[in-house]
């Protein structure tokens, strides 16, 4: 069945995407805050008059949105073949990839930071999750059918 699964993917159906899923999504994923950034700066530009405080509270959410991708290009590298390979293990869906971007978060904030501590640990946890749902999401808009919970048993 094609859906949204949480869990379990066919491995089947995965090995037969080949990396085009994971493509998709690291590229998602890297792609989606820059420009999503890069428009909160132009339309902060556009709709208020230079030091208005709704202009420079946008900007400043657009400057962290680019410059995440400082951090999360690093993770992405990281990322994809981890993903591949639970994914080609049956382990695909969407929350398999929350807790892999808590842990991938958590270690990204880490090095940063340069120790582990209860701060990198509520920063990763924090940035992760939404950085894995975009891989996840673009993951499984690049190939649908890679995400099928189950491939139909042949009964002929």
């Amino acid at each position: 069945m094609i859906g949204w699964p949480a869990v379990h993917t066919s491995p089947v159906a995965m090995r037969a995407a080949g990396l085009r899923p994971f493509l998709w999504g690291a590229g998602t994923m890297l792609l989606l805050p820059l420009l999503a950034g890069a428009a909160l700066i132009a339309a902060a530009g556009l709709l208020s008059p230079a030091g208005d405080a709704w202009r420079d509270m946008t900007e400043g959410l657009g400057l962290v949105l680019i410059a995440s991708s400082i951090v999360t290009a690093p993770v992405a590298a990281v990322a994809l073949p981890l993903s591949y390979i639970a994914a080609r293990r049956g382990y695909g869906g969407w929350a398999v990839a929350l807790l892999g971007g808590a842990l991938l978060g958590t270690l990204a904030m880490s090095v940063v930071a340069g120790r582990l501590s209860l701060g990198t640990v509520i920063g990763g946890i924090s940035y992760g999750p939404p950085y894995a749902l975009l891989y996840w999401l673009g993951a499984r808009l690049g190939a649908p059918m890679a995400f099928v919970t189950d491939v139909a048993p042949d009964h002929a």
